[in-house]
């Protein structure tokens, strides 16, 4: 995270854009370090339980589907955020659909904004199938044991060429993250749009 802030310099408050922010936990520290912070996400009791916990603004937060429903720049009017983030969500999406979100991003980034975001890879401990749409079929293990679609990429190639046409690369990383179902890898993107 240093990296981020670090990157985007300024002597202003930044303002951060969560697409998916859940409950605001990410929003949370950045709100800590002095950011305006927003939020969108497809669900109205997670946008609730966002802004009753930490005391945001409701004002600075929407549970629309901005593929479906509406764009952000509608959502959040004449509003350029210096960061985007958008953790572990577009793993949920497929390639076009990150492409058409990338596109809205970038619309709503200032000049020089910085996307910071992470998809899932194949490398797994559990198994994976591949379905006819292109997704991955992973198992949900909580009770219910529904199907979960997954967009699995390969490698940090295949994250940056979902990126390129509208950001330039800062830097890639991979991590692994240790869990009770086994270990999952995940690439992280930090990217600066292109002016």
């Amino acid at each position: 995270m240093s990296d981020l802030i670090f990157f985007l310099g300024g002597g202003y408050r930044p303002k951060v854009l969560e697409f998916a922010c859940g409950t605001g936990a990410n929003l949370l520290f950045f709100h800590s370090i002095g950011f305006e912070v927003y939020g969108i996400d497809s669900s109205e009791s997670a946008i609730d339980r966002c802004v009753n916990r930490s005391g945001f603004s409701k004002e600075n937060f929407s549970a629309k589907n901005i593929l479906s429903e509406c764009r952000i720049c509608d959502i959040f009017p004449g509003i350029k955020f210096d960061l985007i983030i958008c953790l572990s969500a577009l793993s949920y999406f497929n390639n076009e659909d990150i492409f058409l979100l990338n596109k809205q991003f970038s619309e709503v980034l200032r000049e020089d904004g910085i996307i910071y975001t992470n998809m899932y890879t194949t490398l797994r401990e559990w198994p994976l199938e591949k379905s006819d749409n292109g997704l991955y079929i992973a198992m949900d293990s909580g009770s219910v044991n529904e199907v979960t679609y997954l967009n699995l990429i390969e490698d940090k190639n295949e994250i940056q060429m979902l990126y390129d046409s509208m950001f330039e690369t800062i830097a890639i990383k991979r991590t692994i993250m240790e869990g009770l179902r086994g270990d999952n890898e995940s690439v992280h993107y930090i990217g600066r749009k292109l002016t």
